[in-house]
């Protein structure tokens, strides 16, 4: 079934990329379509109780988990995803993003994105480009590749 194996994938990427490992043995889809995460006992824990990082990485393991589970390798947008990471969620998230097969954008700052981290998919990574705004008076910005 569709939900089996979305529930599946979901829970494989949560564990690669969740700081408490030993603590989580998967994801729920609930009747109502709603996640719950299963504790290490197997009780589901309602999300709302997870830290802002813990749900951080939910929502990405979840969106993984379909785009995985559709069989059609969508592209993947991620926009400042590290801001309530602690440093073990941002490493483990990050080595999870060569393992998605479709092409993966990731908006950040050099705060969110620091070169030792950047170095992990350095070898994945097809271009990347900086944008700066050209003046404090001015509304124009400037892309730029970087190499």
């Amino acid at each position: 079934e569709r939900k089996q194996t979305i529930e599946d994938k979901t829970s494989k990427i949560h564990r690669q990329v969740t700081n408490k490992p030993e603590e989580y043995q998967g994801i729920k889809i609930q009747p109502d379509y709603t996640l719950g995460v299963k504790n290490a006992v197997g009780q589901i824990i309602d999300p709302e109780t997870l830290s802002a990082g813990e749900k951080e990485t939910l929502a990405f393991a979840f969106i993984t988990g379909l785009n995985l589970a559709s069989g059609t390798a969508a592209p993947l947008i991620m926009d400042t995803p590290f801001g309530h990471l602690d440093t073990k969620h941002q490493k483990n998230l990050i080595k999870s993003l060569p393992e998605i097969p479709s092409q993966v954008i990731v908006l950040a700052t050099d705060r969110d994105f620091p070169s030792d981290l950047l170095g992990i998919v350095q070898p994945h990574i097809a271009g990347t480009l900086n944008i700066r705004r050209l003046g404090a008076t001015e509304d124009t910005s400037v892309v730029e590749e970087k190499n």
